[in-house]
């Protein structure tokens, strides 16, 4: 492995270990030396793990432990900090990649893409139960089918795109975490913010963030990156109803997290909250404020009020001193939402009605990994065409 390797895989950790060292066996059987294994450790206790790591006495990993305590962001930023590599790729410790991710790299380079974003399947691990459905879904594999084309995207559209629904969504914005980004560019977001997460949710915040400095990129339907979600994880808390909290107990915030609430989002702590706190955020501190006035809070207040109905007089609170809020337009959306809702529940049914495939009895991530590659097999890359 070079001093430098082509791409570096940063994986912020805590607590995890169980899903960590999978994913951790998974990487080292790629074939490539051309990257690196960046983990940044916030748990309680690393001696294990340590002993685990000494065992496979392997250089491509580089491993940092703190057991300070400090913020996800702040732990997000120490993994990219310790990176090397010419393009950084971001994962969960309960996510993987496929093999072709580091040949997919290499286009990039060659093909000065400074953005790439790919279709992802989805894993639950076993571990996994739902507060509704029970263990039904667990240690299920969930893809779609793949074409392998790709298609160019303007960061600006993708950005009115995520305002216009209240923050609520990241699809198809440019991103780090769970895509690939020219470490150089990460940089530029550095220097202006000081951190490259400007903002409570380190996803949405970096993807926003990303908007400012990246005018083009790419999105490619094909399987880079497996999103993993395994019991723990905020995923995991989502199925289980716990994704919701007070600002000031959610330990993993950073600590000025509720003085610098964002006015109009309703202050508690959830999915719809956060991200929408981390937009508005990160538009500030990347000076791209005129994006501002697109964000619709009327979209946020109906999400919130589909998902979290327990904080509803907060909710009404924010309705009520919000000039712009308009509760004709919070029904309306409520109603899509309900909609929306219901073709997912639809599609979990009916296995996407022959769109989408579903894996049944997948015990590893390493075995999602292999299903996949053997799904899209035969699949044409533009990586592997030497005339791209």
């Amino acid at each position: 492995m070079s001093n430098n390797p082509l791409l570096s895989i940063t994986i912020p950790t805590k607590n995890r270990y169980s899903s960590l060292k999978y994913l951790v066996n998974a990487l080292l059987k790629f074939e490539s030396d051309d990257f690196e294994v960046i983990i940044q450790d916030n748990s309680t206790d690393n001696s294990d793990f340590k002993a685990f790591l000494d065992s496979l006495n392997c250089l491509k990993i580089r491993y940092y432990y703190t057991n300070q305590n400090i913020s996800v962001v702040q732990n997000c930023d120490l993994a990219i900090e310790h990176s090397k590599g010419e393009y950084i790729c971001f994962i969960g410790d309960d996510d993987c990649l496929t093999r072709d991710t580091i040949d997919a790299v290499g286009w990039m380079k060659s093909n000065n893409i400074e953005v790439l974003i790919s279709n992802k399947p989805k894993y639950i691990w076993p571990d996994v139960t739902y507060k509704n459905s029970g263990d039904r879904f667990s240690g299920t594999l969930v893809s779609n089918k793949y074409s392998g084309k790709f298609n160019n995207m303007i960061s600006s559209r993708e950005l009115i795109r995520n305002l216009k629904q209240g923050g609520q969504k990241i699809h198809d914005l440019p991103q780090l975490y769970h895509n690939i980004v020219k470490r150089s560019v990460l940089d530029k977001i550095y220097k202006e913010t000081g951190t490259f997460f400007p903002g409570p949710s380190p996803d949405m915040a970096i993807a926003i963030a990303l908007c400012a400095y990246v005018d083009n990129y790419k999105k490619i339907d094909y399987p880079l990156v497996i999103s993993g979600k395994a019991r723990g994880s905020v995923g995991g808390l989502g199925a289980h109803g716990k994704h919701v909290g007070e600002i000031k107990e959610i330990s993993f915030l950073p600590k000025n997290t509720a003085e610098t609430w964002s006015k109009g989002v309703p202050f508690y702590w959830s999915g719809s909250t956060i991200y929408a706190d981390s937009v508005l955020k990160s538009l500030i501190s990347t000076n791209n404020v005129k994006f501002i006035n697109e964000f619709n809070y009327n979209y946020l207040y109906a999400s919130c009020y589909m998902l979290d109905k327990y904080n509803k007089v907060r909710i009404d609170e924010c309705v009520t001193n919000n000039k712009s809020a308009n509760k004709l337009l919070i029904s309306i959306y409520i109603i899509k939402l309900w909609i929306n809702r219901l073709k997912i529940f639809i599609i979990n049914r009916t296995k996407g009605l022959g769109k989408v495939v579903f894996y049944k009895n997948v015990l590893t991530i390493e075995q999602a990994v292999s299903t996949i590659e053997k799904q899209v097999e035969n699949v044409k890359k533009p990586w592997s065409n030497s005339n791209d």
